[in-house]
């Protein structure tokens, strides 16, 4: 098949002044008061023949590289997770996006493990998310705890699943949480799902940290306008 050409990444019409961020003296290592963009630097997405590349990365707002192409651990009505994972890998991918609502944490974990005992992964090369859930969300550290038991191979990026946790300052109480993960080490990168502008912009206006992803869906059968 001919190959897809590079994604076209449109340039903002806004002022330069309206994409002011202040950006953390320590790359976003979350200290109070310090605040950085969105996800930036793009790398190459395709070789020189027009060729997807299976290591395409983004730089985010932390500096932290995340590979583009992933595998989705979503809820998959009943197909082989394990074949799945092992067919990706096999073919250079190695972003895994999973998510206690899933209930894929662990197969994720247990099917990666060998791999990584055997030396034919490094842990260095694997980019893991997972997401906190909202009803979990009362209990943020014990949440994370759980998901890094079933995975049981850490956590690259902790996203916020849905903003439906009670209210504008309940997500920041949450995202406070979340932001303290990050301060004590135990995530590499902190992030949003499903968030329109309005949850961005108000979560802005005491976060530390401003989020560096705000992952949602998008395919032919659901999108924003």
């Amino acid at each position: 098949p001919t190959p897809l050409p590079p994604p076209h990444i449109e340039k903002s019409d806004r002022k330069p002044e309206q994409m002011k961020r202040k950006a953390s003296a320590t790359d976003g290592e979350g200290k109070r008061g310090a605040k950085t963009g969105m996800a930036s630097s793009f790398s190459s997405f395709a070789d020189a023949e027009g060729r997807w590349k299976a290591d395409a990365a983004v730089k985010l707002n932390n500096g932290v590289e995340m590979p583009i192409f992933g595998l989705g651990m979503s809820h998959n009505g009943g197909g082989d997770y394990v074949k799945g994972i092992q067919c990706s890998l096999a073919n250079g991918v190695r972003h895994f996006d999973t998510a206690a609502r899933y209930k894929t944490e662990r197969i994720l974990g247990e099917t990666l493990k060998p791999y990584l005992e055997n030396k034919k992964v490094k842990r260095s090369d694997l980019f893991i998310t997972t997401k906190l859930w909202p009803g979990d969300a009362e209990d943020v550290k014990g949440a994370f705890q759980s998901s890094s038991e079933a995975l049981d191979l850490g956590v690259d990026l902790y996203l916020l699943h849905w903003p439906g946790v009670g209210g504008k300052e309940r997500r920041k109480e949450v995202w406070r949480e979340m932001e303290l993960l990050l301060e004590n080490g135990k995530v590499r990168a902190i992030g949003v799902s499903n968030f329109i502008e309005r949850h961005l912009v108000e979560l802005e206006e005491t976060a530390s940290v401003v989020p560096a992803v705000n992952q949602i869906e998008a395919n032919p059968f659901q999108y924003r306008k």
